[in-house]
Formats: C-alpha cells, structure tokens, sequence
C-alpha cells in the first residue's frame, strides 16, 4: 500500500514539474533606428535618429514554442523636423513619441527544449507618431493630432531559457511602415523601413 502511494506521489510529482506555462509576458528595452517620414500634411520632413523604446508582450500558447497575442513599444525619439515649405524656428531639433502596437506571432523557445534556441517574431499592426515638440523652444510641432500608419515587420534573433517559465531574447527586427500619401508628390516615398534590436525577459504563467 505504501509502494502505490509513493508511485502515485512522484507521478503526479513529476507532472506538476513538467507543466508548461499556458501564457507568457515580456518586458524588454532595445535601439530603434527610425527612418525618414515625409509626411504632405505637415509639409515637414521627419527626419529620426535612434530610439531606445521599452517593449512588452502578452501572449497566449497554441503549441510547446509557439504564441499568439499582443505587443507594443514606447519611446520618446530625436529628430530634425524639418519643413518642406517656408516656416519660423525650423528645420529644428526636435522629439516626438513613437509608439508601436498590434498582434505577434512567436515562435522559439519552452521549458521542454534546449536551453539556447532560435527565435522567430512576427508583428502586425500600427506605429504612431504623436507629441511633437522642439527642443530649444519648447513648443509644440504639427500634426496636433497623432498620425497612425500601418506597420508590419519580421524578426529574428536567440533565446535562452532560464527555467521552465523565465526566458531571455535577443532579437532583431526589420520593419516596414507604410506612410499616407495626402499633399505628397506623386513619386514620394511612402514606405518606411526601421529597425529594432531588442533584449527582453519572458515570463511564463
């Protein structure tokens, strides 16, 4: 009778410690390198430098090593806002928020594989640009309002897990931004491409 109990202790024992996380949470920083924005109504030039945004995640596992779900980032970023009509002040220095938000689909990575494995990220969804405002004066920058274009982007990177439910991730991200083409010329580029490299803490619940 005690032989059985103790089979039956370490089984349930053993199934308890090999549980995978059903979800997972992220919590990161990284360096953007934006690029130019040429956006018609502003008549300004957006000319971004690098970024350093946080980024987090909350995603939901369908298979061991592969999530869906929701992520985003946040940064107040530099750059030359620069008009292409004549104006007062500027072209300046300047900074406005950028922000990222949308679904991901991850893939790489669980408590039941090697610990150092490959990485896979895809993202769709928005990048917003908001908040504007030049640095020496302290004034405010058009558009009034925040500008939203669609985002989508691909990455690649390592991972290493902890434990069963800790993880970290080193990634890079090649993105694409599609800008709107109001009050632009007809041969102006509307496609942005950024690129994000980005280290985060997974944690598995």
């Amino acid at each position: 009778g005690r032989q059985r109990g103790g089979r039956g202790g370490r089984s349930r024992g053993q199934a308890a410690a090999t549980k995978e996380p059903t979800n997972w949470a992220s919590l990161g920083v990284g360096y953007l390198s934006l690029a130019q924005v040429a956006d018609g109504a502003t008549h300004a030039l957006w000319d971004y430098g690098g970024g350093f945004p946080i980024t987090f995640s909350l995603e939901h596992v369908l298979a061991p090593g592969i999530t869906v779900g929701l992520a985003g980032s946040y940064t107040r970023a530099p750059l030359v806002y620069a008009p292409t009509t004549p104006s007062s002040g500027c072209p300046c220095n300047a900074h406005s928020t950028v922000a990222t938000y949308g679904a991901v689909f991850h893939s790489g990575g669980s408590g039941s594989q090697a610990a150092l494995h490959q990485v896979f990220r895809l993202f769709v969804g928005a990048i917003q640009y908001g908040a504007f405002q030049q640095d020496a004066a302290k004034q405010t920058l058009p558009p009034d309002a925040a500008n939203i274009d669609f985002l989508f982007s691909a990455g690649y990177g390592f991972g290493y897990n902890i434990s069963r439910d800790w993880a970290l991730e080193l990634t890079g991200e090649y993105m694409n931004s599609i800008h709107e083409r109001d009050k632009l010329p007809g041969n102006a580029q509307t496609l942005a491409r950024h690129y994000l490299i980005g280290l985060g803490l997974r944690v598995g619940f």
